[in-house]
């Protein structure tokens, strides 16, 4: 029986691969991307990812919200179980 799969990034690419499958990310959806893998399990709350992604400055409310259901859509595509909303804390890479 196999281990649990990994999600990689191709941070040159900006390419997430998951059980041999692609899909190319937009920048935003990359550097959030990126976050979630190197602190797996852990939730980061919007604070945090507009601090690391948007540079602590984010033109919209909403923008944390659209990239993360971006980001949903195209790990959707890859068959990964995506990024789990943790409800009044933040967002986390699912398992």
């Amino acid at each position: 029986m196999s281990g649990p799969k990994e999600i990689v990034m191709d941070a040159v690419a900006r390419a997430a691969i998951y059980d041999g499958q692609r899909v190319v990310l937009s920048p935003r959806e990359a550097k959030l991307l990126t976050i979630f893998v190197d602190d797996q399990g852990l939730v980061l709350s919007r604070d945090e990812i507009v601090a690391e992604v948007w540079g602590g400055r984010v033109a919209s409310p909403r923008a944390v919200d659209v990239t993360v259901c971006r980001l949903r859509s195209r790990l959707k595509r890859i068959g990964h179980p995506g990024i789990q909303t943790v409800f009044g804390r933040g967002y986390r890479l699912a398992a």
